[in-house]
């Protein structure tokens, strides 16, 4: 009977064409909080579902009184209600596993329980078996912790994460990896799967996925007792469709849908004028809590972000904003592409998410930011400073020092304004877009560094188009971004540097040396003197 239903499974698993490379690399991963994002469709339970099965087969057993190897595992799949989990969850886990194929129980909570042979001998007879059981589970309007209360399982599934509250991270990191039978060894790679669409950037999974952050201390504890396993892997499939409404030949599942699938989603929210249900559901994109369109939709954090080294010998450069609280960025050009290496904001989030002002003059950013650079990175060049063009205002006055002066005093270095033709917006985000799409190995024109997580979230999510509803509820979008405090002057200092550094060419020879777009030695050609300004 085993056997039968052995062959069924197999069966309905050939029946499933393969997902894609990103589905591929998120079932292989063992990280201890592992998620991926993608479009609806994308196959995102169905992964989750395989990579359980493959979790259960790596289990260690125990050899029977009949010679046979017998590994157990347990699972636990979660949804915020138990509609949506009888609707969508556990008819894509049938999909996986038939229904009939072992033991169903239906009640609440609802239970799957089979066997799968891993190995036979020469005669047919199975030689390893892992023996599995699947509870599903919601909260519904009960508490995460009453909901979960007795759960004893090797690893979960929080199905459409973005759903569910965050609580329930805490409440699963002490239940996974708790089940087994005395004298059964301790299960293998224990871990908290996430699955979800597009999500509001204020969520929960973005904080966790995305920017990593668990709590002040809680992330350097857990990875210290990981035993080298990744604490946090985050996998991001390709949008479904890319912004002229063609399906992109590289979304995941598209073999295991409809024709038209996509496409027909596209059509009617463009005709609703539904950006958002585009961002997030077709897109797979965090967007802001508030109707939004962003700004740079070019941007993708897994291209765009990444990690990596400043460059002995090459210079440094800082771009500055003022903005009504300030924000600087320290970047280093390479061979024509512009690496952010640190942001230095006056307003930053919290670890409990709220935000802090930590109001401060052009003075006293430009000592943080001369801090920074002297603790960081001690033997590098600072070869150029620019800042917004409003920092100026005022040098004229008698007895009056502007921010631009201010900051420059702080920071030691002399900090010129940028040109940008009437302070317009307009170039500046043709200057940035350009730096997005521009070509460069495998890489872009601009790489922002991991630990730059406003000046990464603000590309994402905190800068951008609001939108304006009409009467008939569909309205349009304004033409000035929204500037969120804080993410809006890191996004200005970033445009900033990106106009200023590709007007290199009109620059003198020693401009251009000194934002190092020359291979000349760098020299240093200004008047500038910290004792006496030099303005």
């Amino acid at each position: 009977m085993i056997a039968a239903h052995q062959r069924e499974a197999r069966r309905a698993n050939r029946a499933l064409k393969r997902i894609g490379p990103v589905a591929d690399a998120f079932v292989a991963s063992n990280a201890f909080i592992v998620g991926i994002m993608g479009p609806v469709g994308s196959g995102k339970t169905i992964a989750s579902a395989q990579k359980m099965l493959q979790l259960a087969a790596r289990q260690l057993g125990t050899v029977n009184e009949h010679g046979q190897i017998v590994r157990k595992a347990r699972f636990a799949f979660i949804r915020d209600t138990y509609p949506n989990l009888d609707r969508n969850t556990i008819p894509s886990w049938f999909k996986v596993v038939p229904k009939h194929m072992g033991q169903w129980v239906g009640s609440s909570p609802r239970v799957h329980r089979f066997t799968m042979i891993l190995r036979q001998d020469a005669n047919g007879r199975a030689i390893d078996l892992v023996e599995v059981e699947v509870e599903f589970r919601a909260i519904g309007d009960q508490s995460v912790e009453d909901a979960l209360r007795g759960l004893e399982v090797t690893a979960a599934f929080i199905n459409e994460a973005d759903r569910t509250s965050p609580e329930i991270l805490q409440f699963l990191a002490g239940r996974v990896g708790r089940f087994g039978d005395i004298g059964v060894p301790q299960p293998v790679d224990p871990c908290i799967i996430l699955d979800l669409n597009g999500a509001d950037d204020d969520n929960w999974t973005y904080k966790v996925l995305v920017a990593e952050e668990l709590g002040e201390g809680v992330t350097q504890a857990l990875s210290d007792i990981m035993g080298g396993r990744e604490l946090i892997a985050y996998f991001q499939q390709p949008e479904a469709v890319n912004d002229n409404g063609e399906v992109n030949p590289k979304a995941e599942n598209l073999s295991n849908l409809p024709q038209g699938y996509y496409q027909r989603q596209y059509a009617l929210a463009k005709a609703r004028g539904d950006e958002q249900y585009i961002d997030r559901m077709l897109r797979s994109r965090f967007t802001p809590l508030r109707n939004g369109l962003s700004v740079f939709p070019e941007y993708v954090d897994k291209i765009h972000g990444g990690e990596f080294e400043a460059i002995p010998g090459l210079p440094l450069i800082v771009w500055a904003d003022q903005g009504l609280v300030g924000g600087v960025l320290i970047a280093q050009p390479v061979k024509g592409q512009l690496r952010v290496l640190e942001e230095i904001a006056a307003v930053f989030e919290s670890h409990d998410g709220d935000i802090v002002v930590n109001r401060m003059g052009g003075e006293a950013l430009g000592t943080m930011t001369r801090n920074l650079l002297n603790q960081k990175y001690p033997d590098f060049e600072l070869a150029d400073a620019v800042c917004d063009p409003a920092g100026a205002q005022g040098e004229g006055a008698v007895n009056f020092r502007s921010w631009r002066q201010d900051f420059s005093k702080g920071l030691g270095h002399r900090v010129r304004k940028a040109k940008v033709p009437r302070n317009a917006i307009g170039p500046r985000l043709k200057a940035a877009r350009a730096r997005l799409n521009m070509p460069f190995g495998e890489e872009r024109g601009l790489l922002i560094h991991k630990r730059c997580k406003m000046l990464r979230r603000a590309f994402m999510t905190k800068y951008y188009y609001a939108r304006v509803r009409a009467s008939s509820g569909d309205g349009h979008y304004t033409d000035q971004p929204v500037k969120v405090q804080g993410y809006g002057d890191l996004m200005d200092a970033c445009q900033y540097g990106c106009f200023e550094y590709d007007r290199a060419p009109a620059l003198s020879a020693g401009g251009q040396t000194r934002i190092g777009v020359a291979t000349l030695p760098i020299q240093n050609d200004s008047d500038f003197d910290v004792l006496r300004g030099g303005f």
